[in-house]
This record gives structure tokens, C-alpha cells and sequence, in this order.
């Protein structure tokens, strides 16, 4: 398990996984809003927070729906490195 700290709290992969989906959920306004934009069920978002795994397509999604505010390589380092790697179209 990755550890960081912040504003000395220890923050872990896992928490900033979560944050990432609470900060995509606050920017479309809600899970159900973007499930409906990403094209899948609101559960399949509250399983994503709740397993911390999202497949590379709703990553994608999801990164383009905040327009890069929550990037798909924070959601899936295993397949972009950083932001500018994620595919635009």
C-alpha cells in the first residue's frame, strides 16, 4: 500500500482513488449524473469507489466527462503514465 502524507494525514492510493470518483460525482452532480454521462449505471459507479477498480473504458469516460479534472491515469496508472497520455478522442 502506497502511503503519502498531506498536510501531515496519511493519505493512501485507496483515498485518493476515492476522492477522484467523490470529485468526478461532484463535477457531473451526482453518481447517477455521471453514470448517465459515462454511459453506465449509477451502481457501477459506487462499485468502482467502493472496489477502487475501474475498467480502462470508464476511465476514459470519466476523464473526458470532467473534461481532465480527474484524470484517467490517476484512475489507471497501469495504463497512462500521466494526464497528457490519456487519449483525447
Amino acid at each position: 500500500m502506497s502511503v503519502t502524507r498531506r498536510n501531515g494525514k496519511r493519505v493512501t492510493r485507496a483515498d485518493a482513488f476515492r476522492a477522484a470518483i467523490d470529485r468526478a460525482c461532484e463535477i457531473a452532480g451526482s453518481q447517477k449524473m455521471l453514470a448517465r454521462r459515462c454511459r453506465v449505471s449509477q451502481p457501477a459507479i459506487a462499485k468502482a469507489r467502493r472496489t477502487r477498480q475501474v475498467s480502462a473504458r470508464l476511465a476514459l469516460s470519466i476523464h473526458h466527462v470532467t473534461d481532465g479534472q480527474v484524470p484517467g491515469s490517476l484512475l489507471r496508472p497501469d495504463l497512462w503514465l500521466k494526464p497528457d497520455d490519456v487519449p483525447t478522442k
